[in-house]
């Protein structure tokens, strides 16, 4: 199944161009949002939602969630890394101009594409964010509250570590003896986000590896260097999942957390190419270098706190 999906990702992905990859992510992340909003819709009909919500944009460090029925403990500080790893992607920072040059966009547009920038992640982005965290935590406290009953030996939030344990946050979704649906829809779920993930990343890492040694990293249908790296970028990794040991959860996180500390050095690069001479009138001004300089110290402190934390 793995190699067969792997064979589907790669046609999909590496022969139709970069336009066609583009419109095969765009319509699976609406999809996503649209999911995401049905399950949340619930939340946001409960009027303590809404106190919730804001009580969490005040900075503070939540209480460790202790694992019902073991000695173990989910550290609130790990699960804030991972979030803040989510918030700062350090790839997506480096890849914006490979992005926006496949997409036919030149020096005339790039305030256009700026502005178009902010409003995707601050408005679209942050709308997505508000619904995920409504949905997760209302489906993961109405399924898993440790008083219903368990399934697979689980009976709260705390202890899922697996895919069919988490898939049935879908349960209520399904009518009566359609319930064993849920964790098949979940993992069909999982199945499309992997994918969004896995072709974000080996399209990235395909641009900088051809940049980095002087080759054409244009993602066009002529461009067949391109090609065989971008499909060996999803290849190599997909088929070797199934040898990987750790949890799926643990192996999120670390992701994520591995980004939070990339994250300053990326910042740090675009801070170096926006302040050249060569950038013309395009050069970053105070408020741009503000915006950048507070970033990077935002970034490179939650880095360094998380390297203490994980030597302690």
């Amino acid at each position: 199944m793995t190699t067969v999906l792997t064979a589907g990702a790669v046609s999909l992905a590496v022969l139709g161009g970069y336009k066609r990859v583009e419109k095969i992510l765009t319509i699976l992340l609406v999809v996503k949002l649209v999911c995401f909003i049905i399950v949340a819709i619930k939340g946001l009909l409960d009027w303590y939602t809404w106190p919730a919500l804001a009580q969490g944009l005040v900075p503070h460090l939540p209480p460790n969630e202790a694992v019902v029925g073991t000695t173990r403990v989910r550290e609130s500080f790990t699960q804030l890394m991972a979030i803040a790893g989510q918030a700062l992607p350090p790839t997506v920072f480096l890849t914006y101009g490979y992005l926006h040059s496949n997409a036919g966009y030149t020096t005339a547009d790039a305030k256009k594409a700026f502005w178009k920038t902010v409003y995707n992640l601050g408005f679209i982005w942050g709308l997505f964010s508000v619904v995920v965290i409504v949905a997760g935590t209302t489906a993961l406290h109405n399924v898993y509250t440790g008083s219903g009953p368990s399934f697979l030996g689980v009976s709260h939030y705390s202890q899922i570590e697996t895919i069919p344990v988490a898939g049935q946050v879908l349960g209520p979704a399904f009518p009566g003896f359609f319930g064993f649906l849920a964790p098949r829809v979940f993992s069909l779920g999982l199945v499309g986000a992997g994918f969004t993930t896995l072709i974000s990343v080996a399209l990235t890492m395909a641009y900088l590896c051809l940049d980095i040694f002087g080759k054409d990293w244009h993602f066009n249908k002529s461009n067949k260097r391109f090609q065989l790296v971008f499909a060996l970028w999803i290849a190599v990794p997909a088929l070797l999942t199934p040898f990987w040991a750790a949890p799926a959860l643990l192996k999120a996180i670390t992701a994520m957390v591995g980004n939070l500390l990339l994250a300053p050095a990326a910042v740090a690069v675009i801070f170096y190419f926006v302040n050249r001479p060569s950038m013309g009138e395009l050069k970053a001004g105070a408020g741009r270098n503000l915006l950048l300089g507070t970033t990077l110290a935002f970034a490179l402190t939650l880095a360094v706190i998380g390297v203490m934390r994980l030597l302690a």
